[in-house]
């Protein structure tokens, strides 16, 4: 049956030098997760200029959110890109070039709604969202100053490739994030 849904607040966690989640913060109004599904266009004489097939290409995603409550380790640990832990702004002579899912330079990252569980429809909707192999790609909009601080921050999810699967985007595994039981 069609119905309101409410996920309630949304936590961002990564997985930093592994699988373990941390938790980075919540955003102003909740992240903002678009599934972006590939088509190539097959065309013919048969069709004219109007595709007479699409082929599916597989698909990836991006997930944005504007951050007003963060871990400034965490952040600091994102913004040096493909190697946490490095001071931010500044790229050591191996980092140009890197291919960052082939290399282990992405890193698991969840967005989780813990109060689903509470509400009538949670067998019906997720948890969370885990995309696999994110990685922080920007422009990270700060915004300083005698006003609320916020931290604008875009992630670009590919899917890791595992030949007995297949491509894997996203699932909703939140196993290892903290539980808000009812």
């Amino acid at each position: 049956m069609a119905q309101p849904y409410s996920t309630g607040p949304a936590i961002i966690y990564v997985g930093l030098g592994g699988s373990t989640p941390v938790e980075l913060g919540t955003a102003e109004n909740g992240p903002r997760i678009m599934i972006d599904p590939k088509w190539e266009d097959l065309f013919n004489d048969l069709g004219g200029k109007t595709p007479f097939d699409k082929m599916y290409q597989g698909e990836s995603a991006v997930v944005s959110a504007t951050l007003t409550v963060w871990d400034e380790l965490v952040y600091t640990a994102l913004a040096a890109r493909f190697s946490p832990g490095l001071t931010r702004g500044i790229d050591i002579p191996t980092a140009r070039g890197t291919l960052m899912l082939t290399e282990g330079q992405s890193y698991p990252l969840w967005v989780q709604y813990p109060f689903v569980i509470k509400a009538a429809y949670s067998a019906s909707m997720p948890g969370c969202y885990r995309f696999n192999a994110a990685m922080l790609i920007g422009p990270d909009a700060l915004e300083p100053g005698v006003k609320v601080y916020k931290i604008q921050m875009i992630w670009a999810c590919l899917g890791l490739y595992d030949p007995s699967i297949g491509f894997s985007l996203y699932d909703h595994d939140d196993a290892g994030l903290r539980s808000f039981a009812a």
